[in-house]
């Protein structure tokens, strides 16, 4: 079960939940990753880019999942997309975690 006031958030995907939880190992990996800031993934998210999503789905599954969740298996981080509703479902949950965890500006892809 997610502990929220560690910032965990519990992601619905199909008859399996996720903990998910961003931490700052996390934020740094997501970003060498994909090259944009923590800020620039969440507009990405906010604009439905996929892989905005899977690279920041795949980040918050690191510190409770990350022996499923490899970097060499990101595709893995799809299949639950799929499994939560695709881009509509799983965008009203991570949306859901953004609000409770980040900078609001951040939500709004103004900053992070």
């Amino acid at each position: 079960m997610a502990n929220k006031e560690k910032g965990e958030f519990t992601l619905l995907a199909g008859d399996e939940q996720w903990t998910l939880r961003l931490t700052t190992n996390g934020c740094c990996e997501l970003e060498e990753k994909t090259g944009k800031t923590i800020g620039d993934i969440v507009a990405g998210i906010n604009r439905s880019s996929m892989v905005a999503l899977r690279w920041f789905l795949w980040a918050c599954l690191q510190d409770k999942h990350g022996a499923v969740f490899t970097e060499k298996n990101v595709r893995k981080v799809g299949e639950v997309i799929d499994a939560a509703g695709g881009l509509h479902g799983t965008l009203m949950q991570i949306n859901k975690f953004i609000r409770e965890n980040m900078n609001p500006d951040a939500v709004d892809g103004k900053g992070g």
